[in-house]
């Protein structure tokens, strides 16, 4: 997302509260991961819950199918202010991942794995699937016992209405991501050289 992004550990507090998921069907919630992660546009950041240590601009490119999955870039893509000195070691940063849907009795989730580059290990691993559209994925962040989980949404701009409701209805509070702050990239990733 996916995706990461598709891709959180944060930390963050809220209310405690009795929260009960709404229900999605596994089946249906793997195949459209699948084609979610699959698909060729740009995936894009676009929902997290407040309180999550994530920066906002983080994009994902196609680069290739697998039997699964994807093969996809994840890439951080603030605007670049020319008369800034600071910069974060992670403002640019690009890397390539393989997504990998996985299909479990009463879940499906999202195994990441960094295929390489200087991307932030808090965007690697296991990412439980809370829900999905063929053209956006919720993913679970962050659960505590008696309290809302912790979401991120991936999808195209302009795009992933369903998983934004699905997020605010089911998820730690949380806001839309201003994406006039990031960088437009170009639609495909240029496949890396074998």
């Amino acid at each position: 997302m996916i995706l990461a992004a598709f891709f959180i550990l944060g930390f963050g507090l809220c209310a405690a509260e009795n929260i009960k998921l709404e229900e999605t069907n596994p089946n249906t919630t793997y195949k459209n991961a699948l084609k979610a992660v699959q698909m060729e546009e740009n995936l894009h950041l676009l929902w997290l819950s407040k309180g999550l240590m994530l920066t906002e601009c983080v994009v994902s490119k196609f680069l290739n199918k697998t039997d699964h999955g994807a093969q996809r870039t994840i890439e951080m893509n603030f605007k670049v202010n020319q008369s800034s000195t600071e910069s974060s070691r992670y403002q640019q940063a690009k890397g390539n991942m393989t997504i990998t849907v996985h299909r479990a009795p009463h879940f499906s989730y999202l195994d990441v794995r960094n295929d390489g580059g200087d991307v932030p290990q808090l965007l690697t691993g296991h990412k439980d699937l809370l829900n999905a559209t063929k053209k956006c994925v919720v993913l679970e962040a962050r659960i505590q016992q008696y309290r809302k989980v912790f979401c991120v949404v991936f999808g195209p701009r302009n795009s992933g209405k369903k998983c934004l409701k699905y997020a605010k209805d089911n998820c730690a509070s949380g806001d839309e991501v201003d994406l006039s702050q990031c960088d437009v990239p170009p639609i495909k990733a240029m496949k890396p050289q074998a």
